[in-house]
């Protein structure tokens, strides 16, 4: 069976620097951070010009900057004492954090990223149930295998996507287009635009089966078994 076609790679490019991979440019951003001390001004200016850069292409970059920004800088992640975040302060002296994330992903990556937040409770719930009684093993609802319990892995049984594509036809979404979250000032957490749209993806997230599984087949095994899913549909489509 041929494999899928690969897309060209993207090279992010951030002032002087350029990086080969969205993980190269998160480790490089990573380590500016902690070589700051908490509340500190960035003032290498290469390294000032592209933390700029990389909040210019925030998703919500005008309602970040609003009045303009006075300066970027380092602190602690809002909700999250133990890591940290860039900072800006705005020209009237108020300040807002922003992450690398949504600086470099799109508005349906964003809006995936938001759905999967939600149901993170339920996930952690049902593991923790498939969990009582393990002492040191469990064993795999995929394969029948055990496994250390450090291994395991909440799966879905059919795909996230193909849960929140059903979900965004039947509520009319088009996660491609629409951000359907607001980020809000020292908060993590995003607030959802349209009250209720989150309880009623949990609601909806329930009626579909979740299996225990270790990381193991997760990435390998399961991955294939997609992937040759993938591959069937788009030959039968060619």
């Amino acid at each position: 069976m041929s494999k899928l076609p690969r897309s060209p790679r993207r090279i992010y490019r951030f002032g002087d620097f350029q990086f080969p991979s969205k993980d190269a440019a998160r480790q490089f951003f990573g380590e500016i951070r902690r070589g700051l001390e908490l509340g500190s001004t960035i003032t290498n200016p290469a390294y000032a010009i592209a933390v700029a850069e990389l909040f210019r292409g925030h998703i919500e970059h005008a309602n970040k900057a609003k009045c303009g920004v006075k300066r970027f800088y380092v602190n602690q992640a809002p909700d999250h004492p133990n890591t940290t975040c860039f900072w800006i302060e705005r020209e009237d002296g108020s300040v807002t954090d922003f992450g690398f994330a949504a600086c470099v992903q799109t508005i349906g990556g964003l809006n995936r990223q938001s759905f999967r937040a939600i149901v993170r409770g339920q996930i952690y719930a049902f593991k923790d149930k498939r969990l009582v009684g393990c002492r040191e093993m469990f064993a795999s609802d995929y394969s029948g295998k055990t496994f250390p319990i450090s291994e395991a892995h909440v799966d879905h049984e059919i795909e996230f996507e193909e849960i929140l594509t059903r979900f965004a036809a039947a509520e009319r979404i088009d996660l491609e287009v629409e951000l359907l979250t607001v980020s809000c000032d020292a908060k993590s957490e995003p607030t959802w635009k349209e009250e209720g749209l989150a309880s009623r993806f949990l609601s909806f997230h329930e009626r579909f089966p979740l299996r225990l599984v270790s990381k193991r087949e997760n990435l390998s095994e399961l991955r294939r078994k997609k992937e040759d899913v993938i591959s069937v549909e788009v030959a039968l489509k060619a």
